[in-house]
């Protein structure tokens, strides 16, 4: 089932995130405060460089104003640990009122710090092993 899906952060792990959901059929809107990786992901969109070096770059809504992104049912946190109170905030604002969030991020207590705002039936955590850098010229 295709839907739309809210990332928090404009990092390297929210850009391959965004790419590959982007590439797999999803609408993708990413939250984020950093100046200059939304106004690339504007301009140029969420870039992936392959193992082969193929570089192929995919539509995403891009934005640091959580209205613009209300009534999310389904968002991923994606940014480093000192952040979460704030994204915890915003998606309070964000997310709809059935919506759940899942943190992949690293650290402890970021799982606890989203429900103070969001609830703990509406939270999750998971684990990733992916990777990313950024490479180009914005960064």
């Amino acid at each position: 089932m295709k839907q739309d899906i809210l990332l928090v952060g404009t990092g390297a792990l929210a850009t391959l995130f965004a790419a590959r959901l982007s590439e797999a059929g999803h609408g993708v809107h990413m939250l984020g405060t950093w100046k200059k990786g939304l106004a690339e992901l504007k301009q140029r969109g969420a870039r992936m460089v392959d193992a082969n070096g193929n570089e192929r770059a995919f539509q995403v809504h891009a934005t640091d104003d959580p209205r613009e992104v209300g009534g999310a049912k389904f968002a991923i946190v994606l940014v480093k640990s000192w952040q979460t109170a704030r994204v915890a905030r915003q998606l309070k604002e964000s997310l709809a009122l059935d919506g759940h969030a899942l943190t992949l991020q690293n650290g402890l207590g970021n799982l606890e710090t989203l429900a103070l705002d969001l609830g703990m039936g509406r939270v999750s955590m998971g684990v990733t092993t992916t990777g990313a850098t950024l490479v180009g010229r914005a960064w």
